[in-house]
């Protein structure tokens, strides 16, 4: 009978005590483990978001170098580089080159005048020929590297147009040089200048002078208000070919209304 009781004890199993108990040592030792992985989980994923900021810059900074290498004739640089405003002054007919600024132009090998600025543009209208065309590209954000071309005009003043005479914003290409996934959420900005003296204090340029290199201070933020810093550096922009610095306008509107084609 003893022997009987003893063996039925053995078979009854686990009770729901046991597994209760059972349970609540799981969740407390379950607590303890995600209390350590979760700081080096974070940890973890804020390296590697790191680390993909710092591909984006280095592979920015590359296609920049590129870019800005084939300038030719003259480079200037413009305070601001989104809107019309930012680029033609009305009363003159353009506006007067900076030291240091959010938008680069100069001449290509080509001959067309290149626009280079982090601050997107309106919507803008394709002209071929002096005229007009259907094809319109759409607002273009900000935060993301993005080239413009123009043709400039024929005569001794060489200028271009950069808008039709209602201000529309006119181009004769515009051109995203990274797609929109490739930024991964973040928003690059680059400020451009000429060199610097000893005490890092930019240097003023006046027209004509030679222009050695370029300065471009490139950040990428996390956030489109540019408040949430990632990474960022400071790179020289060297020339393939002799340029000289342009304080002049070299952009106007048009005076009368493009023709279509």
């Amino acid at each position: 009978m003893t022997m009987e009781k003893t063996r039925k004890k053995r078979n009854a199993g686990t009770t729901l005590v046991e597994l209760v108990v059972a349970m609540l040592l799981f969740s407390m030792i379950s607590l303890i483990v995600i209390g350590v992985l979760s700081p080096a989980a974070k940890i973890f994923v804020r390296m590697q978001r790191l680390q993909f900021a710092q591909i984006i810059l280095d592979n920015t900074i590359d296609e920049l170098r590129t870019i800005v290498q084939e300038a030719t004739e003259y480079v200037k640089i413009y305070a601001n580089g989104k809107e019309t405003t930012d680029i033609i002054s009305t009363g003159t007919g353009g506006d007067n080159g900076k030291d240091q600024g959010l938008a680069l132009e100069f001449l290509n090998q080509q001959g067309y005048v290149v626009l280079v600025s982090t601050q997107g543009c309106g919507q803008t209208t394709i002209v071929r020929g002096g005229k007009l065309t259907d094809q319109e590209i759409e607002v273009q954000e900000a935060g993301r590297l993005l080239t413009r071309y123009y043709a400039r005009e024929k005569g001794t003043n060489r200028l271009y147009l950069y808008t039709d005479s209602d201000e529309t914003l006119i181009s004769r290409a515009v051109s995203s040089v990274f797609t929109e996934g490739y930024y991964m959420g973040n928003y690059l900005k680059i400020t451009f200048s000429y060199p610097t003296d000893a005490g890092g204090n930019v240097i003023h340029l006046d027209t004509d002078a030679d222009v050695a290199y370029l300065v471009a201070d490139v950040e990428l933020y996390g956030d489109q208000e540019l408040t949430e810093l990632i990474v960022q550096d400071s790179v020289i922009l060297d020339f393939k070919y002799p340029v000289k610095c342009k304080n002049s306008p070299t952009a106007k509107k048009a005076q009368s209304p493009l023709e279509h084609y």
